[in-house]
């Protein structure tokens, strides 16, 4: 009933496209959602009902999940906003990180039962930052590695190329704090610089292992259907450079991600190895399996 009165509201407002900054006390962070997202989040719960995808496993509900949003338009930074940190919900437009954190987040809320916005921002705000709260800029898990690792802690990822993978040498993460002035939050607030660059000391001595780039054929059988997969590139100072969520498709491992080319979201039109395998600046993959919650 509550969704159905939501849905109601947002599709009878006279302003779908203005933002909403409401402020949570308790437990709760600002909030940034407009009426638009919320009418979103209506209709793919309205087309969830319809096709009885909760009843699903959980890798088919993330790979049903991610298809829906097939199309919808790949845009960068549509998480730095002006002035407190929010936890931004936008379903409208990805980049390749809010697309796998936004289908995660309706997946888990898809297989808890409570199909609500409530239970959708809960599980996004748990994927996106550090111990699931928000605490200014610096608590934004904006590295992959730690993005995984607090995920894996938190029970809603499991690191399975820890399991398979080879351990690397030791790399040194320091982009964001060496390259502020690139990010607006960071050039001109040296106490966020200084914080992020002790998480980026800590997260330099993680041992994640990988799949290195020529054995990814070998471990295909092992990746399910909606894994989380990370690319470890090769530029200094930096872990990731890429994400996606996998997807067997026609014999062979392919992926669904927001991407740059087509400035959209869609599937690889390369398998995954070949994939890997053209880009010099990835040397292999890490990969997460979202774990079923309740």
């Amino acid at each position: 009933m509550i969704v159905l009165l939501s849905c109601h509201f947002a599709e009878s407002s006279k302003e779908t496209n203005t933002s909403i900054q409401e402020e949570v006390k308790g437990e709760k962070p600002l909030l940034r959602v407009s009426q638009t997202d919320t009418s979103i989040f209506c209709n793919f719960i309205e087309w969830a009902s319809s096709n009885q995808l909760a009843a699903q496993s959980l890798p088919e509900v993330v790979v049903d999940v991610a298809r829906y949003f097939l199309g919808k338009p790949y845009v960068p930074h549509t998480l730095e906003t002006e002035g407190e940190e929010q936890l931004v919900v936008n379903l409208r437009e990805f980049d390749c990180t809010t697309f796998v954190e936004n289908v995660l987040a309706l997946s888990y809320c898809l297989k808890s039962g409570r199909h609500e916005m409530d239970q959708f921002t809960f599980y996004l705000q748990q994927l996106r930052y550090r111990d699931g709260e928000i605490e200014g800029y610096p608590s934004r898990l904006h590295y992959i590695s730690e993005w995984l690792v607090d995920n894996e802690e938190k029970g809603l990822i499991d690191i399975v190329s820890n399991r398979v993978g080879q351990s690397g040498a030791a790399e040194k993460i320091n982009f964001m704090s060496e390259h502020a002035e690139s990010y607006p939050k960071l050039k001109d607030n040296v106490e966020f610089i200084k914080e992020i660059s002790e998480i980026e000391h800590h997260i330099s001595s993680y041992d994640l292992k990988y799949i290195d780039k020529e054995q990814i054929d070998s471990f295909t059988d092992s990746i399910q259907n909606g894994d989380v997969i990370a690319f470890c590139t090769t530029i200094e100072g930096l872990d990731v450079v890429h994400l996606g969520l996998a997807l067997h498709t026609k014999n062979k491992l392919h992926f669904i991600h927001a991407s740059t080319r087509g400035n959209k979201v869609g599937i690889s039109e390369t398998d995954l190895s070949e994939y890997v395998r053209n880009r010099k600046n990835v040397y292999g993959i890490f990969v997460g399996r979202p774990k079923q919650v309740y």
